[in-house]
């Protein structure tokens, strides 16, 4: 098991990953715990089914699965949830999806938030000695590759005879645009590669994702440098962050923009 202590800074940027405003996981909640099979209650069926559906991705894209048995968290449904479609809760170990969502949608919650569990397995987070500026950059780029390694997987399931996720992505307000940079690039290409490429720097320009998720991490980096009594730090993102970030989960890489990442608009 990793640990997750020295990158909670990064992840809880990452726990609104769809919303800005989820924070903890509310009280009308059931969870299934790894491995995620017989669930023994009738209300976590649902769960089991999502889990059983994801088996042919995990199967393909091996690091999800590795970092998935690597964490073992909890996998939760919430009625609860208000204005977020799901997060997750590094400190308690799960992912909470909102109960109300269609079930193509919950899958395409949890394949983003598997990445983010990939990300943490293969140690492709920032330092935790940044400046609050490369902190914020850092973030970004995590959830760039989270996007665009969505999408990469909501199309293999498309080309696979399951398009649910696929179109589930295309009407995702905060990630349609992203979902046709890259149906075009393959379209052009044919290439997943490239159009994962396409679908990071697709994710950079929206204003809005831009700007929200850079001020939550600087909150965020302000809040727990002020609660842990932390000396400023100055440091900028490691010249090979993208190197470890940009890695394809079924093995290979992905070119991201480093102007993206290192030299923002």
């Amino acid at each position: 098991m990793y640990d997750t202590s020295p990158l909670n800074r990064f992840l809880k940027p990452l726990i609104i990953a769809l919303s800005l405003l989820a924070t903890q996981a509310p009280a009308g909640t059931i969870c299934l715990p790894y491995p995620y099979a017989n669930p023994g209650r009738p209300d976590a069926a649902r769960l089991a089914r999502i889990m059983n559906g994801l088996a042919p991705v995990l199967a393909e894209f091996v690091s999800l699965q590795a970092a998935l048995d690597d964490r073992a968290p909890r996998i939760c449904l919430s009625d609860e949830l208000r204005d977020a479609h799901g997060y997750t809760d590094p400190e308690e170990n799960r992912i909470v999806l909102d109960a109300a969502l269609p079930l193509p949608m919950q899958r395409a919650v949890i394949l983003h938030e598997l990445r983010h569990l990939d990300q943490l397995a293969t140690g492709a987070c920032p330092s935790d000695d940044l400046s609050m500026r490369a902190a914020g950059l850092g973030v970004l780029a995590m959830e760039a590759d989270a996007s665009a390694i969505t999408m990469l997987i909501a199309w293999y399931l498309r080309e696979n005879g399951d398009a649910s996720v696929w179109q589930a992505v295309e009407k995702w307000p905060t990630q349609a645009d992203i979902a046709t940079r890259f149906k075009n690039e393959m379209t052009l290409s044919g290439d997943i590669s490239i159009a994962t490429s396409a679908a990071f720097d697709q994710w950079f320009n929206s204003d809005w994702r831009r700007e929200n998720y850079y001020l939550a991490a600087c909150m965020d980096y302000l809040e727990t440098q002020e609660r842990n009594k932390q000396i400023p730090q100055y440091n900028p993102l490691a010249a090979d962050f993208l190197n470890s970030l940009c890695q394809m989960p079924q093995g290979g890489t992905y070119v991201c923009s480093r102007t993206r990442v290192f030299a923002p608009d």
